[in-house]
């Protein structure tokens, strides 16, 4: 196996990039593990997408440290192959890139599709993971057969090799990466913004939701070195995106995760089953005035258990009418009477209304 000596400063920038994009997803999925147990909750599909996203995102930083001790990331394909051959030039795949960040939009867009229950976010996460597995399949099929036959993809001196678009593969699968990541951030905000809470917590929740804005960022960067790339001086040209290609998968992920913390922070308390203690109380608005709403919820204080996405609650409303019978006199146009209250009917009219409720960390 040929190795190289770490001594340019774009191998250093690959090596020192891919360690942090190592260290810190780890960090996250422990956390977030972490505080599922904390929360009494057991891992659903949207946890074991997450953990699938750091194990292939893991196994791209690893590669991205072969590339350059193995395979001369960082070097120019002339001086790789004056001293090693042909041969050395061998590319690695991008399949690991994405699928890891089809994993991590997966895991979110179930997360979405779990906290808000309706039929607008059903509808759009669907779409959305339409989306994701288009992206798939053309990042993955595109990238592995645009160069015919296979082994050209790496070794140029294959009598009869060609590539097709390079730059048009690069372009489509870059822009279609954006798109995805345009549409796993937006999901849920129409939503949060429609919640019944103040103004504040909902622009804290949505911005909380929102950090996804940042991996959209990186992966416009990211497009932008990869058109860039010359595929004859692969090793060399490719270290900018190959440094963006890393940081994307890994950000995404710890930003994913920060939403899932809350129970870190310990302030609502959680049975053995994993409910969170209550939002609101059944208390009375007033004991001494006079309502309609019976038992209407009161919001407890701001350090009270998790906030919950649609904190609806119950509705009891009572209405009381005095019915006068058909063909007597109104009160006014007549005396009283010792059998007039008998001659009035009241009517009770009680109406109940239930609606979930769903709590952004409890729930989940």
């Amino acid at each position: 196996m040929m190795h190289f000596s770490v001594e340019r400063p774009m191998q250093v920038a690959v090596v020192a990039v891919s360690a942090v994009c190592l260290v810190l997803p780890t960090v996250s999925i422990f956390l977030r593990l972490l505080a599922r147990r904390i929360a009494h909750r057991t891992l659903d599909i949207s946890d074991y997408l997450m953990v699938a996203a750091w194990l292939l995102a893991s196994g791209f930083q690893i590669v991205c440290f072969f590339g350059v001790l193995h395979f001369g990331v960082g070097y120019h394909s002339s001086e790789i192959k004056a001293w090693y051959g042909s041969r050395a030039t061998e590319g690695f795949s991008i399949g690991l890139w994405a699928l890891s960040l089809s994993c991590c939009k997966l895991s979110v867009l179930l997360l979405y599709r779990k906290l808000f229950p309706v039929r607008s976010v059903t509808i759009a996460v669907d779409v959305s993971i339409v989306l994701i597995f288009l992206f798939l399949l053309v990042a993955v099929l595109g990238g592995c057969l645009i160069c015919q036959p296979f082994a050209y993809n790496w070794d140029k001196t294959i009598e009869g090799g060609h590539c097709g678009d390079l730059v048009g593969i690069i372009k489509t699968t870059g822009a279609g990466n954006v798109i995805t990541d345009v549409a796993a951030l937006i999901v849920a905000l129409p939503s949060i913004f429609g919640l019944q809470l103040p103004l504040y917590k909902k622009i804290v929740l949505m911005a909380t939701f929102g950090l996804g804005v940042v991996t959209v960022i990186v992966s416009i960067f990211r497009l932008a070195t990869l058109i860039t790339v010359d595929f004859d001086d692969l090793t060399y040209t490719c270290t900018e995106a190959l440094i963006f290609t890393a940081i994307e998968p890994a950000l995404a992920i710890v930003l994913s995760n920060i939403p899932m913390l809350r129970p870190l922070l310990k302030r609502g308390k959680y049975s053995a089953n994993g409910t969170a203690s209550p939002m609101f109380s059944l208390k009375p608005r007033s004991a001494t005035k006079r309502s309609t709403n019976i038992g209407a919820f009161e919001p407890l204080s701001d350090d009270s258990s998790q906030y919950q996405l649609r904190p609806l609650g119950t509705k009891h409303n009572v209405q009381i009418s005095v019915d006068r019978e058909d063909g007597r006199p109104d009160s006014h146009e007549r005396q009283p009477s010792p059998s007039s209250d008998q001659q009035r009917a009241i009517t009770i009219r009680q109406d109940w209304e239930v609606r979930q409720e769903v709590d952004i960390i409890s729930k989940t």
